[in-house]
């Protein structure tokens, strides 16, 4: 939970290029978090700022992959 404040990963001049891992832990709904319930990437009054690499192609599929799939 981000709360007053920024979560920024890269900037558009500098893009982040690693591999991103966002693990939320904990059981599934926890009254520490009332509201949101505690799988959440929550941002309240704050900026999530995320700036991956620039993809230069996209596929489009005409129906849902199994994983694994190719």
């Amino acid at each position: 939970m981000v709360n007053k404040g920024t979560f920024e990963a890269g900037t558009k001049e500098n893009p982040y290029s690693s591999k991103l891992i966002i693990t939320l832990h904990g059981e599934k709904y926890d009254p520490t978090v009332p509201i949101y319930g505690n799988k959440v990437l929550g941002v309240r009054n704050s900026i999530l700022d995320l700036h991956g690499m620039q993809r230069d192609a996209w596929t489009m599929l005409d129906q849902t992959a199994a994983a694994g799939a190719s």
